[in-house]
């Protein structure tokens, strides 16, 4: 009661607020997708929340899964329910699909599916999404049970481009360009669909066939300055059928459990275990505040200058935790090769028991093509060799581990186990970005060894691949 004995007045929340610090409280209505979403891969997703006067808050979410995640999205809030029909479930210019009703977990898996595909080829939601609808949604976490949703093609972006389109797609084809590289990712013609989808697999792989992919690999296998990108995929699908053809199934399928046991651990992406900290948790003030920055400066949707000076603040909190170093070495990836290796350096002698910064000195030595430490070279490499007795890994941890393991086990320069890395790296709960140069060097390493298995000629790469590529 206020002094004058008056009670005051309750303030009322513009939608926007009331969105944001009210919508998961309202029991969820129904949740509607377009029925061809898994073949278009575009979902057109409705989620209605109802309110105790009847009425509905309505999100939207167009969902990209084959590239940009969300495209678009928008709300009513607290509308009639017969204006909910009208305008969101009967077809209508706006959403033009036959809608079938679906669960909440599934409609909530799709959305998070595409924003966490695009996030990690750098593409952001919709910036509505970000500031209102998302809150629509519950919290993308544990408490809601995860469903695998396919987002790409065989794990890489796919642009689909027409006439109406082509000045936009020229734009995100660009991007990828700069960000993921021109082999790891799809353009297909939307007027010739069809005509543009490689067979990636047989059902029996018969004498015809191998001989068939023999002639259009030793017509084409020159040719890859001048290969488009979906000429390049449809080469190394036949590359792939070719060298699974000539090695001993059985064999790459025990060097692919080899791996599987070697990279036995589960991988955090949106929470970060005390290990990785470096230093014990009783001794930081606020450890929810500390984790939760700290994913935020990881967090490879923010800018570089937002997710420095998000460092800035942790690092004046705690400047002697290992971590910060971590996180002051993944943003400074960009400077000259010679002074990050430098900052590794730094690091390593002054946390010399947080194992992390040794794998970030092997592999930054190595990428330099200097030369591959014998001892690591001569041995199996595991997790346990620098994580020992941990059941889980930051995100941050498995990429950098993942790319020495792949550089390592390209250097052994055995076909079998080159092969299963290849599969193996196309494991969803591998850190992507990570794994792009071992499935290039693998895929190039089959080329050649087809080569020189069938055409007898050889190139030269197998036999000097260390010399070539790590200095041995």
């Amino acid at each position: 009661m206020s002094k004058s004995g008056k009670s005051q007045p309750e303030v009322k929340l513009s939608p926007e607020n009331y969105i944001r610090q009210r919508a998961r409280l309202l029991p969820v209505y129904e949740c509607l997708v377009n029925k061809d979403w898994q073949k278009s891969k575009i979902g057109a997703i409705i989620i209605a929340r109802k309110h105790v006067n009847g009425n509905v808050t309505v999100g939207t979410y167009l969902v990209d899964l084959l590239c940009l995640g969300v495209k678009d999205t928008s709300y009513a809030f607290n509308i009639p329910l017969f204006e909910y029909q009208d305008k969101f479930v009967h077809p209508n210019i706006e959403f033009d699909y036959e809608l079938d009703k679906i669960d909440y977990t599934l409609a909530h898996n799709i959305v998070f599916a595409g924003v966490d595909f695009a996030a990690n080829i750098g593409f952001k939601p919709h910036p509505d999404f970000q500031s209102t609808t998302r809150f629509i949604l519950e919290e993308d976490d544990d408490n809601v049970a995860l469903i695998e949703v396919e987002c790409g093609k065989n794990g890489l972006p796919v642009v689909i481009m027409g006439e109406e389109n082509k000045k936009e797609c020229m734009k995100i084809i660009a991007q990828l360009d700069k960000l993921v590289g021109k082999e790891n990712y799809r353009v297909y013609d939307v007027n010739n669909l069809e005509a543009d989808e490689p067979d990636e697999e047989v059902e029996e792989y018969t004498q015809e066939q191998f001989e068939a992919d023999k002639r259009t690999f030793k017509k084409t296998k020159g040719k890859f300055t001048k290969m488009s990108p979906d000429e390049l995929t449809k080469f190394f699908v036949i590359t792939r059928r070719l060298f699974f053809y000539l090695v001993d199934d059985s064999e790459v399928e025990k060097a692919y459990d080899d791996i599987s046991k070697a990279l036995n651990v589960v991988v955090s992406y949106k929470n970060i275990p005390d290990e990785f900290l470096g230093m014990p948790s009783d001794a930081i003030k606020d450890v929810d505040w500390l984790k939760s920055t700290m994913l935020n400066a990881f967090n490879p949707e923010e800018t570089d200058k937002t997710a420095r000076q998000l460092y800035t603040n942790l690092h004046r909190e705690y400047p002697d935790m290992p971590a910060m170093g971590v996180l002051d070495l993944y943003l400074s990836m960009h400077i000259e090769k010679d002074a990050y290796l430098e900052m590794v350096k730094a690091y390593r002698i002054k946390f010399p028991s947080y194992k992390l910064f040794d794998i970030m000195q092997h592999y930054t030595e190595i990428s330099m093509s200097k030369t591959f430490d014998d001892e690591l070279l001569d041995k199996e490499l595991s997790v346990s060799d620098f994580f020992n007795g941990r059941e889980s890994l930051f995100w941050v941890e498995m990429y950098y581990f993942i790319k020495l393991y792949s550089l390592h086990t390209l250097a052994q320069v055995e076909p079998i186990r080159i092969g299963a890395l290849y599969e193996f790296l196309h494991e969803e709960y591998l850190p992507k970005n990570a794994t792009v140069l071992g499935k290039y060097t693998a895929l190039v390493f089959m080329v050649n060894y087809i080569e020189e298995s069938i055409f007898t000629q050889p190139s030269g790469f197998i036999s000097n691949l260390k010399t070539a590529i790590f200095n041995k």
